[in-house]
């Protein structure tokens, strides 16, 4: 969903489709279909890809309907060679999504869809992970995908460590998939198709998962752990030690820590967890101060020669005369 973050791409290539992407307008609608055999017919998967990054955002309530909810998974794209605009991006589409879903919860007739939902949610983090009173699932399954890992593998270690750590800490809070993708990768273009089409479809992918700073990240829901992402007290960014003493609060420090908190305390759950993704978030402007992705009207689509008309540019034409 950022802007020029390589969404259409990455949509294409699961479409098996070999044309040249063009800029998404606003919201796009495509379909995919599968197989499932000469007697069963075939699935079709509804795909709606938002363009501009955050300009157009209030028409995701298009697809985001009560009836769409049981089946609806989102696919967020980030553009990982663009540091100073990645959380705000994630964050403020994030939220507008959850809103939306709320909204749409609160538009069923059944007063216990909302519970539904996110029990169903829960249910796919395993019963037996170490973090699971820690993590708060997104309501519909979540797939995070760093984009443009071609250009992000060269930039300083430190700083890939500090976006790895980050983007881990978000994703295994809210039970989401995790992984990097280059268009310039066939293997990880793969990858990526195959976790798509298990979203959609509920076919097989794999399960290894791939945690090294140094390597594309490739980690299932579920599948990392907070002892697994580490401590963010030890980082250096442009030899700029990350220590409690450059702290703003201790609290922020106390925060990250959500395995560590008093299973007992009266501070709501949710709190809590907003207090540790405020932390995180804290840490990660420090070091990449976010800038607002710049709200530009792309231009008019009916001078763009990929979507020429001829009939209705001739009418256009006259009208103008």
């Amino acid at each position: 969903m950022t802007k020029k973050g390589g969404k259409s791409s990455i949509c294409y290539k699961f479409l098996e489709r070999t044309e040249t992407p063009k800029s998404t307008l606003a919201l796009e609608y495509l379909f995919g279909r599968r197989n499932k055999g000469i007697e069963s017919g075939k699935e079709i998967c509804h795909i709606w890809e938002l363009g501009g990054g955050t300009l157009f955002m209030d028409l995701l309530e298009i697809p985001i309907t009560i009836e769409n909810l049981w089946n609806l998974s989102v696919v967020l794209v980030l553009d990982l060679s663009k540091a100073e605009e990645l959380w705000y991006n994630m964050q403020t589409l994030l939220d507008t999504i959850r809103k939306l879903i709320d909204r749409a919860l609160e538009s069923s007739k059944d007063p216990t869809a909302k519970n539904k939902l996110y029990e169903i949610a829960r249910s796919r983090i395993p019963k037996d992970h170490e973090d699971l009173q820690s993590i708060e699932p997104f309501p519909v399954p979540l797939l995070i995908i760093g984009s443009k890992y071609d250009l992000f593998q060269s930039e300083d270690f430190q700083k890939r460590k500090l976006i790895c750590k980050c983007l881990r800490y978000i994703a295994h809070t809210y039970g989401a998939s995790l992984q990097f993708v280059s268009s310039k990768s066939e293997t990880l273009i793969t990858k990526a198709r195959v976790s798509i089409s298990a979203m959609v479809f509920g076919t097989s992918s794999s399960k290894t998962t791939a945690s090294d700073h140094n390597k594309p990240l490739y980690i299932c829901a579920g599948a990392d752990s907070y002892e697994s992402i580490g401590s963010f007290t030890t980082l250096n960014v442009e030899n700029k030690t990350f220590t409690e003493k450059n702290m703003t609060s201790e609290v922020i420090l106390k925060a990250i820590l959500i395995p560590f908190f008093d299973a007992h305390s009266l501070v709501p759950y949710s709190e809590i967890v907003n207090r540790s993704l405020e932390a995180v978030k804290h840490i990660f402007s420090s070091y990449f101060s976010q800038v607002e992705s710049r709200s530009i009207l792309p231009d008019d689509p009916a001078n763009d020669p990929h979507f020429k008309e001829p009939d209705i540019d001739n009418l256009r034409a006259q009208k103008k005369k």
